[in-house]
């Protein structure tokens, strides 16, 4: 190819990009919305199915345990790559880059099942992977939610416990990491802990933000409270950032500070 073809087509892309950049409301509306759209719809879909026909709480120590199998079997065979789950990259919410995992030792946690519900504790036990719309289709109809019901239905309870999660009750009960009872995590060597508050303080508070470093996370318990079928919305608008922050912190720390709390900024 030619100095000339070559200059020719490196125009083109740069012309392209920036038509795409300045219009990029029009490459949005036309690609990524209906895209994410029928990506949503296809992932609720799987998980309606799979609540109905896939689910085997009852199978969760035989998962557990093929866990435990994968870790020893690492630790047998002397490797020095570093141990990582197998969900693809593409599947998380992080702002690291896809390819972080290729060097690692992948280990299998298929473990999405919800597993019990306490409503003398008012805990619900889970599985890492158990999506919030999960949770919720799950709950609601008992008549509960979480503490923090996350509105992203896809974001699973094992990535926001041990990340980062909040949402608009969160003035009320801390992040999502603050409503969790106990973790049940594979250490590097295969080992199963339960870890509470009461059994292990250090741990437990370690467990939060660690994203994995810390063991395998392979259940968690939650707090949940009754869902009341309606809620009553009032909207303050505010004319400035000094107005919208004072009267956002006034509201969270009022001693009748309400339910939900979202503040929304218009640009």
């Amino acid at each position: 190819m030619s100095i000339r073809s070559k200059l020719g087509q490196s125009k083109i892309a740069k012309g392209a990009a920036k038509w795409m950049t300045d219009n990029r409301g029009l490459v949005v509306a036309a690609t990524a919305l209906p895209a994410s759209f029928l990506f949503e719809r296809a992932r609720v879909t799987r998980d309606v199915l799979y609540a109905r026909f896939g689910a085997s709480p009852e199978k969760h120590d035989e998962r557990v345990r093929r866990v435990q199998e994968q870790v020893r079997a690492w630790n047998a065979s002397g490797s020095n790559r570093p141990m990582c789950t197998a969900r693809p990259p593409w599947l998380t919410m992080s702002t690291r880059t896809s390819t972080y995992k290729k060097d690692c030792n992948h280990i299998e946690i298929d473990l999405r099942d919800i597993l019990e519900v306490d409503t003398e504790r008012m805990t619900v036990r889970v599985e890492p992977l158990a999506n919030m719309g999960q949770i919720s289709r799950y709950l609601v109809p008992m008549g509960y939610a979480l503490k923090v019901m996350v509105e992203m239905e896809d974001l699973t309870a094992g990535g926001l416990c041990m990340g980062l999660g909040m949402e608009t009750t969160c003035h009320r009960y801390g992040l999502i990491q603050e409503t969790v009872v106990a973790y049940e995590i594979v250490t590097a060597d295969g080992t199963l802990l339960r870890v509470t508050q009461q059994s292990d303080p250090e741990l437990f508070h370690a467990l939060p933000w660690s994203h994995g470093t810390l063991g395998f996370l392979v259940a968690l318990e939650l707090e949940i409270e009754p869902a009341k079928p309606y809620m009553r919305m009032k909207y303050i608008p505010c004319h400035s950032m000094d107005e919208l922050c004072e009267k956002t912190y006034a509201l969270s720390v009022a001693d009748d500070a309400p339910e939900f709390l979202e503040a929304t900024i218009y640009s």
